[in-house]
């Protein structure tokens, strides 16, 4: 698992580099997993934030919203129950933006 981590930060630098905030926002995501499945969930909860700060900066709700959950599971194993609570529902607000940008799509589809 430490050579898993170590590529994804490596990654990490050369998107950055880069300035590839998608893929910068996705490696940030993996090493907050790799870090939850050894149980080290500040770690983890670190680099979910770092994750989510990278998809905000896209308006990419999609991962967001994933982001946000993974990040809500690591609170819950922490057993903070409350803070797991509040980013499970966080997703929930982006179903209406969601909604505008896919009617948007549409109408540009068309």
């Amino acid at each position: 698992m430490e050579s898993s981590i170590l590529s994804l930060m490596k990654a990490i630098t050369c998107y950055s580099k880069q300035e590839h905030q998608q893929y910068i926002g996705i490696t940030y995501n993996d090493l907050a997993y790799a870090y939850s499945r050894q149980s080290n969930f500040d770690k983890a909860i670190y680099f979910g934030y770092e994750a989510i700060k990278a998809f905000e900066k896209m308006d990419d709700l999609k991962e967001l919203g994933n982001a946000y959950g993974n990040m809500a599971v690591n609170y819950y194993k922490l057993n903070d129950k409350q803070n797991a609570v509040n980013l499970f529902k966080k997703p929930f607000t982006f179903k209406k933006r969601l909604a505008i940008q896919k009617e948007w799509f549409q109408l540009w589809a068309t």
